[in-house]
């Protein structure tokens, strides 16, 4: 139950941090309807262990990714359709100039901000799972 918990809130950390990244997924403002959001995002990228477990398929950081992205994916679709309050626009991302490396800015549709968010939290979420895993020799 301790597993849990942890894994739980450390997707709910993920998800927090993707989204305050993301400029165009809007949250709902309710309190309840927030932790529900989190809470729905994270069960969703958890039950996706069970999945693979029982296609019979090994557990390592690219299967975690892809299965975890897929059910993201889901997830988050049901939430936009049917939550009040969670939506999604497109993101802008602004001129980031590191020495010799120049990004321009740049915009993402609706789809591509909700890919790029699904796909980074699972894959921080697949990162932090194989650094839980103990060492196996």
């Amino acid at each position: 139950m301790k597993k849990f918990f942890f894994s739980l809130f450390l997707n709910i950390l993920i998800y927090s941090f993707v989204f305050s990244m993301l400029s165009g997924v809007k949250l709902p403002s309710d309190p309840l309807y927030l932790i529900l959001t989190y809470v729905a995002l994270s069960i969703g990228i958890m039950l996706q262990k069970p999945l693979l477990k029982f296609l019979t398929v090994k557990n390592n950081i690219l299967t975690y990714w892809l299965s975890a992205s897929i059910l993201s994916f889901g997830v988050f679709y049901l939430l936009i359709t049917f939550v009040p309050g969670v939506s999604i626009s497109g993101s802008v991302f602004k001129e980031t100039n590191w020495g010799v490396l120049t990004i321009s800015s740049f915009k993402m549709d609706m789809w591509l901000t909700m890919i790029f968010g699904v796909l980074f939290a699972s894959l921080l979420s697949g990162i932090m799972e194989g650094l839980k895993k103990p060492v196996e020799e």
